[in-house]
């Protein structure tokens, strides 16, 4: 869980933290959507309001402990006890994780309203300028979040304070941003060839087996890694041949996992409620 046991080491299966904040996220999420759905304007505004505390919580916390965005990737540099505030006060937690859900809220809502927010009447020109300016700064948002940190991870220096706090603050919330346009875009009929990669049919096999891919895949690298007999030494042939690698292995201990275990239990359950009606 991202709340017990307090020290993230200590966890049975630490990579669980993110399906606990995305639980917390589900559970909640009604009461959001609910005010949307009565009240749309304040509904937008308290979307709004959430996407702005999230931002204002992690400055807070970054600001109070003096954590800063380095301490992760230069591990080599910093106390350990700053790598350790650095994840279970902010990595792990809902508050400072909840950027990119508010956004897919929000652009659930609108493309769920395509009335009210439809384009169709602006001129062609206009639509079209609309849509190339949404999709520079989709990459803008997506390509800096990824590549931010690019020079400080390979220097090994740590960022200013204030710029550490800054992209700490609202990384998640820009990338989220981004991954917005993207999907309102492809659904709008505006993602051209970006809407027929991610619409084609294998991505649907696939993607049924990413929650069990999502379980495994640390275990698959673990055991990579503890059955080294000697240094591994990187450099970018190895590391393309090994993450293809790691893909493939963890997609088929998903597919074992998804036949052996959640299939049964699947059938099970219709098997059970089928009964209950």
């Amino acid at each position: 869980n991202n709340f017990y046991p307090t020290n993230s080491k200590d966890a049975c299966v630490g990579w669980g933290w993110y399906l606990a904040c995305d639980m917390q996220f589900y559970i909640f999420s009604p009461i959001v959507i609910s005010v949307l759905y009565k009240y749309p304007r304040r509904g937008m505004a308290l979307l709004l309001a959430l996407f702005l505390a999230n931002i204002g919580v992690t400055v807070c916390l970054a600001w109070y402990y003096h954590i800063q965005i380095g301490d992760f990737i230069t591990m080599d540099v910093q106390p350990k006890s700053h790598i350790d505030d650095f994840m279970d006060k902010i990595y792990f937690k809902p508050w400072t994780r909840c950027g990119p859900y508010i956004v897919g809220l929000a652009v659930g809502y609108i493309l769920r309203r395509k009335e009210t927010f439809s384009l169709d009447l602006m001129p062609r020109m206009v639509k079209l300028i609309f849509y190339l300016f949404g999709w520079c700064v989709a990459f803008i948002c997506l390509g800096s979040t990824l590549y931010g940190l690019y020079s400080f991870a390979h220097s090994h220096t740590l960022m200013g304070e204030v710029a550490s706090i800054v992209y700490m603050s609202t990384s998640r919330s820009v990338w989220g941003l981004g991954l917005g346009w993207l999907v309102y875009a492809c659904h709008t009929g505006y993602g051209g060839y970006i809407n027929s990669i991610l619409s084609a049919s294998f991505w649907t096999p696939l993607s049924r087996l990413s929650y069990n891919v999502y379980l495994v895949h640390i275990l698959i690298i673990d055991l990579y890694v503890y059955t080294l007999n000697v240094p591994m030494y990187y450099n970018d042939i190895s590391m393309v041949i090994l993450y293809l690698g790691t893909v493939f292995a963890s997609f088929l201990a998903a597919y074992i996992v998804t036949v052996a275990v959640e299939m049964p239990f699947f059938e099970m359950e219709k098997v059970f409620l089928s009964r209950r009606k």
